[in-house]
């Protein structure tokens, strides 16, 4: 009769030294039967401690709620081999990243006899990658905005100039003929509204590549939309705009005041802009607490936008065309993206065209 060998016997000393490693054994069941000294070290856990508990504990909570543990077994009892990059904690709770190899442990007649894991931090590694990655995403997110400014000085930018040439053209024949006065005002007129358009479009590009990050305050949402109304204050009394605002829940926020507002400036202007030429823009401004965040509404009665446009309104530089004929700059709601995601917060759109959008700010 072959006598069972305890899986101890399996560990041998030169094993039970290492430090760079955390390397135990455990059986079939998963409870922990030996701890060397580089699991001490690594998860915090002293001998006496480890052995006889199961090795769950030495996986965060919402791992064990996935059933980790207990894959892993099922897994390497199967393969022969477990190997993986997970998180795992320590005996106080904290988070590693770590490189886990599970295996399959038989005796000589090829039972199960229990698994033997090996751990290595790979903490600095995964700092590391992250960092890289985020850099990464960095330059190609750069990337995408330097497209989008070519394409709108390709476009925005040549279509006022070549409108200036084409009537200063024209307005150099009607003089040679003699022709009468209005339509050379007319065409000196259409020269005037093609460089506004022209000095617009450089005017928001400048205020896009200046909003840099403020050192951040408390400021009054109230005093805020209170100073943009008297900025606004000719558009406002032309279109005979209505406010509606709610500060109660949430009347202050720290944040930098130049960027609270361009962001409120940039969405009032909007409301205004693309309004419905039959009723009145109403405007519709309410902060409250939600979920960690500052949440700022903006919603209005306007012209509202198409659903397949909801996410490139939020690109810089690129437009998207009005129903009513109105035209911007493409920087505007992008500009506000950028502000809110370099804030750390977040932008929803509710939008029904032809009966207004709510703008959902998740400020930090």
């Amino acid at each position: 009769m072959m006598i069972k060998k305890p899986l101890e016997s399996y560990f041998p000393k030169i094993v039970a030294e290492v430090k760079g490693f955390a390397i135990f054994m455990m059986d079939e069941n998963g409870v922990i039967l030996t701890w060397n000294i580089g699991c001490e070290l690594m998860k915090g856990y002293k001998p006496e401690e480890a052995i006889g508990q199961n090795y769950e504990i030495l996986f965060p909570g919402f791992l064990r709620d996935e059933g980790m543990p207990e894959n892993e077994i099922k897994i390497a009892g199967n393969a022969g081999r477990y190997e993986t990059e997970n998180w795992r904690r320590t005996k106080t709770g904290e988070l590693f990243w770590a490189y886990v190899v599970l295996t399959k442990i038989t005796d000589e007649a090829g039972n199960l006899v229990g698994y033997v894991k090996i751990t290595q931090d790979q903490s600095e590694k995964k700092k590391l990658h992250d960092q890289l990655y985020s850099k990464i995403e960095e330059l190609k997110k750069m990337n995408t905005e330097l497209d989008n400014f070519a394409y709108t000085a390709s476009h925005d930018l040549k279509a006022p100039i070549n409108n200036i040439e084409a009537l200063a053209s024209v307005l150099k024949e009607s003089l040679e003929s003699n022709e009468n006065n209005k339509l050379m005002f007319h065409l000196v007129d259409l020269m005037r509204q093609s460089a506004l358009k022209f000095k617009d479009v450089i005017t928001d590009m400048a205020r896009s590549a200046q909003e840099e990050t403020e050192s951040y305050s408390y400021q009054s949402f109230e005093d805020v939309v209170a100073d943009i109304k008297l900025f606004l204050n000719r558009d406002i009394e032309s279109t005979q705009a209505i406010f509606h605002e709610d500060y109660s829940e949430a009347p202050f926020i720290r944040y930098p005041t130049k960027h609270i507002r361009s962001i409120l400036l940039n969405l009032i202007t909007n409301a205004i802009k693309y309004r419905l030429p039959h009723r009145k823009p109403e405007i519709r401004i309410k902060t409250t607490l939600t979920e960690g965040y500052t949440l700022l509404e903006v919603a209005d009665n306007g012209s509202g936008i198409k659903e397949e446009h909801h996410k490139r309104i939020f690109a810089m530089h690129q437009r998207v065309d009005d129903n009513n004929g109105e035209e911007g700059t493409g920087v505007g709601l992008g500009l506000v993206a950028k502000i809110v995601d370099g804030n750390y917060g977040k932008i929803e759109l509710e939008s029904k065209e032809g009966e207004g959008s709510t703008f959902k700010i998740f400020l930090r």
